[in-house]
């Protein structure tokens, strides 16, 4: 598991301490302890204009391992698609703290996105 902190404080001009992250760490632990084997992802922690963690899932069977753990319903996935192709993204909740997964690898029109997945443009989810 890969983490990273992006957690900057714009107001202050500093990135937030440890202590000010411990929700999203506490999260973190208690998923390792109900879910221990699922995949490796890249984790950041958020402050921001999104707060909480975001899992970057490098394959798509990694993204469904996390969305079937987290109990988030395939109706819940968004497909953010661009020029590129695309990616999935989903929101839980663990422990009163955000985390969102995302799936990458995905090479998919907005034609061919399955019925049950809600389909968003880049610029809709940058501003959620």
């Amino acid at each position: 598991m890969n983490t990273s902190s992006q957690t900057q404080r714009h107001a202050f001009g500093r990135y937030a301490t440890l202590a000010e992250q411990a929700s999203a760490f506490e999260a973190l632990d208690a998923l390792a302890g109900t879910c221990p084997d699922l995949p490796p992802v890249y984790l950041t922690v958020h402050d921001s204009s999104f707060s909480g963690v975001i899992a970057q899932c490098d394959t798509l069977a990694d993204f469904e391992a996390w969305r079937s753990a987290l109990q988030i319903p395939t109706a819940e996935v968004n497909l953010v698609a661009d020029k590129q192709g695309g990616w999935l993204s989903a929101e839980a909740t663990v422990r009163g703290v955000r985390l969102r997964i995302t799936g990458h690898g995905l090479v998919v029109t907005r034609e061919q996105a399955v019925p049950q997945v809600k389909v968003t443009t880049l610029a809709e989810s940058v501003s959620s």
